[in-house]
């Protein structure tokens, strides 16, 4: 299979630009937890993914108490992140680079919620890389149709467009949908990883390989 010349990189956030789950899973179950909701635990916060993290909480307390608990649970992102985060220089050279590629169109198509893509991005200074950024659904998992929306908004066709993520269920979305898809598992452990290449050759293990073999698709 030959890979066509690439016009658009579409780029996951968590764990593939950053290390964010543990402070994503963290904050909920701080928020869930404080409004009542003991049995959620990092053992099974991870069930109720696939909404953004505003349909995980609507859907364990309902939409009347989310409307309280949504407030505490951006304040307590917001304080978790400095301790969570941390920028890592190597993908922060390849967004620049990247940034740099006469032509090429960089997106941000993620599964978390506009409030939390904004907090973190501004932290990291990764606004300024992408040409639009698509965000998660209250009702569930929403990439591919995140990745038609921006075929139609910039004109491209799917053979354009390159998608990297970190997922089993990122790869899988996207084979379905029929983008080809880079796996970043540079942030994983060694056994996702293996899971990972199992289900898409182009797994990569760490940053460097992972932008090198963008530099040759582009």
């Amino acid at each position: 299979y030959i890979m066509q010349r690439k016009k658009c990189i579409c780029f996951d956030f968590d764990d593939t630009l950053v290390k964010s789950m543990g402070l994503t899973k963290e904050a909920l179950i701080r928020t869930l937890n404080y409004f009542g909701h003991n049995e959620i635990t990092t053992e099974n916060i991870h069930d109720y993914f696939g909404p953004s993290e505003p349909g995980i909480i609507t859907n364990i307390l309902g939409e009347d108490e989310a409307l309280a608990a949504l407030p505490y649970f951006y304040q307590t992102y917001s304080e978790l992140q400095s301790i969570f985060l941390h920028k890592n220089e190597e993908i922060t050279q390849m967004l620049e680079s990247l940034s740099k590629h006469p032509g090429l169109l960089i997106l941000l198509i993620t599964g978390r919620s506009q409030e939390t893509l904004d907090i973190s991005s501004h932290f990291l200074g990764y606004e300024k890389y992408f040409k639009k950024t698509y965000v998660g659904s209250m009702d569930g998992i929403n990439k591919d149709e995140s990745m038609k929306e921006a075929m139609h908004d910039f004109d491209l066709e799917k053979k354009d467009m390159l998608y990297i993520g970190d997922t089993l269920e990122d790869i899988s979305v996207m084979k379905e949908n029929d983008f080809d898809i880079f796996s970043a598992g540079y942030f994983h452990d060694e056994e996702y990883q293996k899971r990972l290449l199992s289900e898409n050759q182009n797994t990569f293990t760490s940053v460097k390989g992972l932008s090198d073999a963008i530099l040759k698709v582009i």
